[in-house]
């Protein structure tokens, strides 16, 4: 047993349990303490020694089945990379028109409202023209994709609604052959009679900005007076579900929490208010980077409520509680929990050269977003006002060079990569490299720590549900 290949594995507990992950089978492993203890001594001092047979046994019969490997890759590249060429031509999922640049709304977290180093609101709108060549963009570059699918975006989209009529007439009577879904993100207080029955007419989806009751929701969402929002969204939501049954079901909402403030409020909001509790929201926490003044800590008092709801969640999941106790805010995370560990995959042992981090999509081919300008960009959720995530434009087409490096956003951190454990499990794409404007592996770097603490919890909770006996099915969960 060579002592200077280390094995490449992490090592964590559960209150009763210890446990291995194994990098380079993506399985997790169940051990006696005395292999954990061994297997730690190892990681520290780069020498294995056994503290009785039965762990010279079990470690040896791991290794021999392939287990404990020292692999790393040499090199980081996206597995796609070659491949990107093609996917920009021909298979572009998405296009979201960025209509306006304006808003009615100041929102305290708005990355356009004042409250970020990167971006701020402006007067800029897309022209017909733009708009109009951006769907003829996407049209020719989604050649293999089933359905179209074009979103609106702002801004307040709805604020240039004549400009977001003229463009969906367009691509209906240019595009008859196709089948477009439209969507649209709004904050839903310029909703009005002719604006829903169009969005109706258009088999539009909604996704509509709301952040809890009326306390909650107007200490962040205000106007440029001040004024906060919610009777206004309520009045128009109230409206719409009396007018428009049908269409009222392909609202979803969109929360982002402000930890800052009362769990149970708006805990109990999304559960128990008529106009919103049967609907799908998404929960979202307020994005930190590049923020100037960071007023959005949570309180002791919101940590503690939500570690209870969690606890809940796991009542539930193993057949302890009722489902109509369990927070719908927690639900996202018990999604999450299962697609990050349930739905992974067993990595193959074959020792293969380079590799690439998850998290970053094929730059441009899951989504573009078009600016006020015709600027293209991977997505809505990076700065437009920053030339390093231009991936191209609607006259002259992709820059496939560009995309691939944002895709390859890996080799910007590829030394500290290439030995993290948490590799395959990593979220990290171009946004979070971003330092006001520009690629910076510090920038990247920054989110290390909270991410490997994140992922680790989520190997716990995982397990903890495992020893509670709750039942799945998973190839990549063993015990030794």
């Amino acid at each position: 047993m060579q002592n200077d290949a280390l094995p490449f594995i992490h090592l964590f507990k559960t209150y009763e349990n210890t446990y291995v992950f194994d990098i380079n089978s993506n399985a997790i492993f169940k051990i006696p303490k005395y292999v954990y203890d061994d297997l730690e001594h190892y990681l520290n001092n780069k020498k294995i020694t056994f503290s009785c047979d039965k762990s010279k046994e079990i470690i040896e019969m791991m290794m021999t089945n392939g287990l404990l490997s020292s692999h790393k890759w040499k090199y980081m590249e996206h597995p796609s990379t070659s491949i990107i060429p093609q996917y920009l031509k021909t298979s572009v999922s998405t296009l979201t028109l960025q209509i306006t640049q304006a808003c009615n709304l100041m929102c305290n977290y708005c990355p356009y409202a004042g409250s970020y180093h990167n971006r701020k609101h402006s007067s800029k709108k897309m022209s017909f023209e733009t708009g109009k060549r951006a769907i003829d963009f996407y049209v020719k570059h989604a050649v293999d994709v089933e359905s179209l699918n074009i979103g609106f975006y702002g801004g307040e989209p709805l604020i240039e609604f004549d400009l977001v009529k003229r463009l969906v007439e367009y691509a209906n009577d240019t595009y008859k052959g196709k089948k477009i879904r439209y969507h649209m993100t709004t904050n839903a207080t310029l909703l009005k009679d002719e604006i829903i029955k169009f969005l109706d007419d258009n088999n539009f989806n909604l996704l509509i900005s709301l952040d809890g009751p009326k306390e909650i929701h107007d200490k962040n969402r205000k106007d440029s007076q001040g004024r906060g929002s919610f009777d206004r969204i309520l009045e128009n939501l109230k409206y719409l579900q009396q007018n428009y049954k049908d269409f009222a079901s392909k609202i979803n909402f969109n929360c982002v929490i402000d930890p800052s403030l009362d769990f149970d409020c708006l805990h109990k909001f999304f559960t128990d208010y008529d106009t919103v509790k049967n609907y799908y929201t998404s929960f979202n926490y307020i994005n930190k980077q590049n923020i100037i003044e960071d007023k959005f800590n949570p309180t002791e008092n919101y940590t503690i409520k939500y570690k209870y709801e969690i606890f809940k969640l796991f009542l539930f999941l193993i057949k302890r509680l009722d489902e109509r106790h369990v927070s719908k805010i927690v639900k996202s995370y018990y999604s999450v929990l299962f697609s990050t560990m349930k739905e992974r995959r067993t990595v193959s042992f074959s020792e293969t050269e380079y590799g690439h981090h998850s998290g970053p999509c094929i730059a441009g081919s899951h989504k573009i977003f078009v600016d006020t300008e015709g600027n293209l960009f991977p997505c809505e959720k990076v700065n437009e006002q920053s030339k390093s995530f231009i991936i191209g434009n609607i006259w002259d087409g992709f820059d496939v060079e560009k995309a691939s490096k944002l895709t390859n956003i890996g080799k910007l951190t590829e030394k500290q990569c290439l030995s993290c454990w948490n590799v395959n499990f990593c979220y990290l794409c171009c946004v979070f490299s971003d330092d006001n404007g520009t690629l910076s592996a510090n920038a990247k770097l920054t989110q290390c720590k909270n991410l490997k603490r994140d992922t680790e919890e989520m190997m716990k909770d995982y397990c903890y549900l495992k020893e509670m006996d709750f039942t799945y099915d998973d190839e990549v969960f063993r015990i030794i």
